[in-house]
């Protein structure tokens, strides 16, 4: 098997991030030839960019879509066996697709390892006018959708853009009916994103501790324009704008020669949109329609090198109690003047106080834990934030988990909805170690009509059931564990 691989560490362009959220930013060259392993990444990748150097749209493959396939960005219609084959245990596959695959042509790509900052998922359209996609465990910075649809290709919407304006890889400007809304536990898909008999796949991103993914916007300028994006050097720069006459989506990695970017359509670079990163900055140029636009509002998000954290979080966990309420545990990794943590707790996900502050340990190399409760007990989803500050009156948000109503039921904390259910069918569920947990729904007959094994985790657990090929009717839904279980009546329609 031929293996080659260029990561631009050892060039200036190699990010892997010590956080939940770990990416890779490198370069290859192609040999025309099937089955072109890039390896060496160290991790596991979930989500894979490519575009060439030359005039060759950019392809993407998710661990969530199976087999060979993988997705043309910037166009409509059906999957790729040919172009990102696999993802790896340390890289990815390529075909004979000319797009990753040509001999002596240099290919550039991003690889990111989802993690606890990092979903990809998929859903399928029920053909309504929004639907809403949850379960993250935080609310996303980023998403990008795409599908086999013939109508609408790939899109992505940050939360610096207006509510309800997606750029799509393949078209001009922004536009409404695709991604909806960011939300506090995943997004919500437009109509044009939600079609009836399409799956669709999704990548959400959060910013997490020790990894910088900024987002932004500024205004063009008539000149060359330095564009200050704190904490961090740029690896990765996406910018888009509502200039549906004149500007794509265009993008520049660090692998890049100095002053290329390029649109994620079928066009060869150019060195007249992003022309420079700098530590703190990327630079577009005068006269740039997709970078540097005049007219229209620019938007950005920089993937990068990011800057030295007062803390590095290890693990956070939001729990119901026995009792009732919410157990918080986080683990920090090391701390650099950590002066205190601040627990913030909202009933939307939107609008938060305070409710308790932890004293932090200062300076520590060691792995350090805290814990706390929360006596609050409510029939709804309530939501938390760990906000971190240090001694010089700097804090930072450290992600937002959900804790879903904990209903007890013979010593299993789970919430169903909805019920009655239509399509989907969610059931969160809290386990106080890792085992395996069964699910079945059953009908009146108590035949199982639907049985399946979920390797369950310490903490929040969440699984999604197509509902959508059931019979109307009353059916019993079972989640059995080692020692504990929950049964209630579920109603379809």
């Amino acid at each position: 098997m031929r293996r080659y691989l260029f990561i631009c560490a050892f060039i200036t362009c190699f990010l892997p991030s010590a956080s939940a959220l770990t990416w890779a930013f490198g370069w290859y060259t192609g040999d025309g030839v099937d089955g072109l392993t890039i390896s060496g990444l160290s991790f596991s990748p979930d989500i894979v960019i490519i575009k060439g150097a030359g005039a060759t749209a950019a392809y993407i493959k998710t661990s969530s879509l199976g087999g060979t396939s993988s997705k043309n960005l910037s166009a409509t219609g059906a999957y790729s066996s040919t172009a990102i084959k696999s993802l790896t245990s340390d890289g990815f596959t390529v075909g004979t697709n000319s797009a990753v695959n040509t001999n002596s042509t240099t290919y550039y790509f991003m690889a990111i390892d989802a993690g606890s900052d990092a979903v990809v998922g998929s859903y399928a359209g029920n053909g309504g006018i929004s639907k809403a996609i949850t379960g993250f465990g935080f609310r996303p910075e980023m998403v990008l959708v795409y599908s086999n649809n013939a109508l609408y290709g790939p899109g992505y919407l940050t939360d610096a853009m207006p509510a309800d304006k997606s750029a799509r890889f393949g078209a001009m400007g922004i536009w409404g009916f695709f991604v909806k809304s960011l939300d506090a536990d995943g997004f919500t898909a437009n109509s044009s994103y939600n079609y009836s008999g399409t799956t669709y796949y999704y990548v959400g991103l959060n910013s997490p501790s020790s990894a910088a993914l900024r987002t932004g916007s500024y205004t063009g300028s008539a000149g060359d324009k330095n564009v200050a994006i704190a904490g961090t050097t740029p690896e990765a720069v996406f910018i888009c704008n509502q200039d549906n006459v004149n500007a794509y989506p265009i993008q520049k990695f660090a692998c890049m020669p100095t002053t290329h970017s390029s649109l994620f359509t079928a066009t060869a670079p150019s060195t007249t949109d992003i022309t420079a990163f700098a530590a703190g900055s990327f630079t577009v140029k005068a006269g740039s329609k997709a970078a540097n636009n005049t007219s229209w509002t620019n938007y950005y998000i920089a993937f990068g090198s990011g800057e030295a954290l007062p803390i590095e979080l290890q693990e956070y966990q939001v729990i119901c109690q026995p009792s009732g309420g919410a157990k918080l545990r986080w683990v920090t990794a090391t701390e650099t003047n950590n002066d205190y943590f601040t627990i913030e707790r909202s009933d939307d996900g939107t609008n938060y106080q305070a409710i308790k502050t932890i004293k932090g340990s200062g300076t520590s190399n060691s792995p350090l834990e805290y814990m706390t409760t929360d006596d609050y007990v409510t029939d709804h989803t309530i939501y938390y934030r760990l906000r971190q500050t240090d001694y010089d009156g700097k804090s930072k948000i450290y992600g937002t988990k959900p804790l879903y109503p904990c209903h007890t039921h013979s010593g299993m904390n789970v919430h169903l909805y909805p019920n009655p259910a239509h399509d989907e069918l969610n059931c969160g569920f809290v386990l106080d170690k890792n085992e395996t947990v069964t699910v079945d729904i059953k009908n009146m007959l108590g035949q199982v009509v639907h049985s399946e094994v979920v390797e369950g985790t310490e903490g929040s657990n969440m699984v999604t059931l197509d509902m959508s090929h059931y019979a109307d009717g009353v059916y019993v839904f079972q989640l059995r564990g080692i020692q504990k279980s929950y049964e209630t009546k579920l109603v379809k329609h």
